[in-house]
């Protein structure tokens, strides 16, 4: 281990030397390395353990999984109801302008007084 100068170096003896170890040692223990330590010790699992560790992992995927889709139906149902509010502010406007501009009122005066920009 002390002669591993390079990233490369620790790679080839962790590949070489991790049936040997029985902890992490100091210069393997970074972010880059501990995945292989946590497939290793999925490895050693007994059987029990293995479908203890699948249930639960299991679990977690359903879990997210349902979490991702309840804030999909939030954004959804967000938008449709933000939708039917901008549709139903808009119609009270257009019903506002209809009224001024029946009444007289310049249609570029009954915009500026709503506060209305350009009518697409």
């Amino acid at each position: 281990m002390e002669q591993c100068e390079t990233t490369c170096d620790l790679w080839l003896y962790l590949f070489k030397n991790l049936h040997l170890l029985d902890r992490i040692p100091p210069k393997l223990n970074r972010k880059l390395f501990r995945p292989v330590f946590e497939v290793a010790k999925i490895c050693n699992f007994t059987d029990v353990e293995l479908r203890k560790y699948e249930a639960n992992m299991k679990y977690l995927n359903d879990y997210n999984n349902t979490i991702e889709y309840a804030k999909k139906e939030g954004v959804a149902i967000g938008e449709t109801r933000g939708m039917r509010k901008g549709v139903a502010i808009g119609r009270r406007q257009i019903g506002k302008l209809l009224a001024l501009w029946e009444s007289g009122v310049p249609l570029a005066e009954a915009k500026r007084k709503l506060g209305l920009g350009k009518l697409r």
